[in-house]
Formats: structure tokens, C-alpha cells, sequence
């Protein structure tokens, strides 16, 4: 049987070790459960740890850097597992992992020294308790772990994901639903100088992302079919050839924008974009998302209202179809979501369409048939 226990008598602490022969060389395992073998516990450790590891030899399931990693701490397993899945994810994805972990999880499992298999339930809820952050804020550092681990899981470094906490755990309270009626949604565009406003006419009529709005060309838009080819996108300051859904989208030009697209001018004819404008630092002076919001809350203040820019043009366009009887399929259909309970994260019913149902009032609404808005 492979494997064989040896002490360390000559140091002024003693430890045990396990002398593993894999792959041609021997290898030194030196913790078991995340805890060196010292001599004044006797050899016990050690003698578990090898029949552990004599067993998965048996099973064919043997991973040696399972036991290796165990030797190391959580901390520089994380930082190994952002490295090797960086490629897999957008730059915001990787910038928010990155700023979770180093804010977060670091220092943490910096004050406490587990091993990979150690992080269990009780270990979670006590990295959750210490988190001086809001419930949603704590959920998103635990979901940052709970991927880094399921990867561990994977890649067999642990034998298997342990449980974490259920969400109503963290007694996430929803915010308050924002948005604003057409008609304050449309003073507010209108407070913006009119060379700007396309864009945001772009987007309060379409309901897409500020991101994809910058983003979209020329070569985007079909003069024949008058729709809009929606497939790039910004991550973390950074031009991605993809939306944050990952998915390519065919949006119809809205009757009310087409008399904007086609009287639109032109400032800079040889620019790939749509959208541009010469406050833009952008060598082809596409819009950035701090020209737009600079824009928007400027226009918000003569206004005498504040609300976001996604809030005042998606959220609340969003809105105003719900107001007007649309059902959440219908609303599906028009943003292209992927499925139904996407919509209802941002779109609410109204205040006076809940109290007509109440009040046993009939609310009309345009049942979406063979996935077709009735006229």
C-alpha cells in the first residue's frame, strides 16, 4: 500500500507527515484538516490522513493537489482562481470578483486560517455575520465564495460543496421601485440640449442598456428591415464584441425614434458610431457613460426630479407598458428577455392597478397570443 508516516523529532516542535510516492517522486503531506500533524497529539492524524488517502488511491478518485491544497490557507486559492478563470468572464465580472475578494474575503480568511475543506456551513455564517455590509451586500461576497468553491468542487480540491446560507437568511428587504410617468420622462430629455437627445430618445423608446446604445454602429442598424442589431457592449470601462446577457439582439426601430434616426446630423461622418458627440474623448467621439450621466442628472435638476438614467428610461418606459395593460409576456417580447421573471425585476405594477383589482374593477389587459401582440 502506498504511502508511509515519518516524524520530524529534530525540530523543537515536532511534526508528523505522510511520504507519498505519485507520478515518480515522493511528496510531503504535512496537514490534516487544514492543521499540521504536531508530535503532542500524537499519531493519530497522520494515521487517519493515510488511510484517507490509501482509500481514494483504492477508489481511483486519488487527487494530489486535493492534499496539497489542503496544506494552504483559502486566501491563495482565491487569488489562484481568479487567474485561471479570468478569461471566462467579462472585465466587470472579474473587477467585481476582484474587489470582493480583496475588500472582503482576504481579510477574513487572512485573521482566520482554514483550509479548503474546512469552509463549511458554520465557517460561512460566520464570515456572513462579521460582514459590516448590507444583506445584499453580504449575499453578493458569499455568492463571490460560493463560485470560487463550486470551481474547487470541480476541479477536485474538495469532495463536495458545502451548504451556504438559504436567502432568506440574509432578510434582503427589495428597494422601493423608481421611475417616472411618460410625460416626466419626455420634459426630462427635452431639458437636455437638443444635439444630445437622440441617444437618450434611443434609449428611453428602446429600453436598452446606456452600454449597448454607446456601442452601437452604423453597420448596426438595417435601413431595409428599420431594426437595430444590438450585439456589443462596455464591461468595466472596457469595449467587449458581446452584451452582458451574451446574447444578440434584433430590435425593431420604434416609429416615434425613426423621424430622429433619419433627420439626425452628423458631426463626425467617417466615426463607425451611431451616437457621437465632440465632447467625447473617444478617438471616434462615441458617447462614455460619464457624458451621459452628466447629461441626464443636469436635465433631472432643471426638471426637479431625481432618478438614475436606467431608471428614468428602461425602468420607467418598462413601467408605463404595465400601466397601459401590457402583460409581462408582452413586456418579454418587446425588451427581448430571456424569460419573464427577468422583466419583473424591474417592472412593477401600479399603485392604482393593484387597487382596481382589489376594488373587484375589471383591468383590461392585451393577453400575448402565439407569442403576438394584439393590436
Amino acid at each position: 500500500m502506498k504511502g508511509s508516516i515519518h516524524c520530524r523529532s529534530d525540530l523543537k516542535h515536532p511534526w508528523y507527515y505522510i511520504k507519498w510516492y505519485w507520478d515518480g517522486q515522493y511528496h510531503t503531506i504535512a496537514y490534516y484538516n487544514g492543521r499540521r500533524m504536531y508530535n503532542r497529539k500524537g499519531p493519530d492524524g497522520a494515521e487517519k490522513l493515510l488511510h484517507q488517502m490509501q482509500g481514494d488511491s483504492e477508489r481511483g478518485t486519488f487527487s494530489l493537489e486535493k492534499y496539497l491544497r489542503g496544506q494552504s490557507q483559502v486566501k491563495p486559492f482565491l487569488y489562484e482562481w481568479l487567474e485561471e478563470c479570468k478569461d471566462n468572464w467579462s472585465p466587470g465580472t472579474y473587477k467585481g470578483y476582484y474587489s470582493l475578494i480583496k475588500n472582503h474575503l482576504d481579510p477574513f480568511f487572512s485573521k482566520y486560517l482554514y483550509a479548503l475543506p474546512e469552509v463549511q456551513l458554520n465557517v460561512i455564517n460566520k464570515l456572513k455575520n462579521e460582514l459590516k455590509l448590507t444583506p445584499k451586500g453580504k449575499k453578493n461576497v458569499i455568492d463571490c465564495l460560493h463560485s470560487a468553491l463550486d470551481y474547487a468542487c470541480r476541479s477536485r480540491l474538495i469532495d463536495f460543496m458545502p451548504k451556504f446560507p438559504k436567502r432568506g437568511d440574509y432578510q434582503i428587504e427589495d428597494p422601493d421601485p423608481k421611475y417616472v410617468s411618460k410625460d416626466v420622462q419626455s420634459e426630462i430629455i427635452e431639458a437636455i440640449p437638443a444635439k444630445h437627445r437622440p441617444i437618450f430618445y434611443f434609449l428611453a423608446y428602446h429600453m436598452r442598456r446606456p452600454s449597448e446604445a454607446m456601442r452601437l454602429m452604423k453597420e448596426d442598424y438595417d435601413p431595409v428591415k428599420k431594426c437595430f442589431k444590438v450585439r456589443r457592449g462596455i464591461s468595466a470601462n472596457q469595449e467587449v464584441e458581446y452584451t452582458k446577457t451574451k446574447k444578440k439582439h434584433e430590435i425593431p426601430c420604434s416609429k416615434s425614434f425613426l423621424p430622429i434616426l433619419e433627420s439626425m446630423v452628423t458631426e463626425f461622418p467617417f466615426s463607425p458610431y451611431i451616437f457621437t458627440t465632440q465632447e467625447s474623448h473617444h478617438p471616434h467621439k462615441r458617447y462614455t457613460r460619464a457624458i451621459l450621466d452628466r447629461l441626464w442628472k443636469e436635465a433631472c435638476k432643471k426638471v426637479g426630479v431625481q432618478i438614475s438614467l436606467y431608471e428614468g428610461t428602461k425602468h420607467s418606459t418598462a413601467q408605463g407598458y404595465l400601466d397601459a395593460g401590457y402583460s409581462y409576456e408582452q413586456l418579454q417580447i418587446i425588451t427581448d428577455h430571456a424569460s419573464k421573471e427577468s422583466v419583473k425585476r424591474y417592472a412593477h405594477a401600479q399603485l392604482e392597478n393593484k387597487r382596481a383589482l382589489l376594488d373587484g374593477d375589471v383591468v383590461p389587459l392585451k393577453i400575448a397570443r402565439n407569442k403576438k401582440i394584439r393590436e
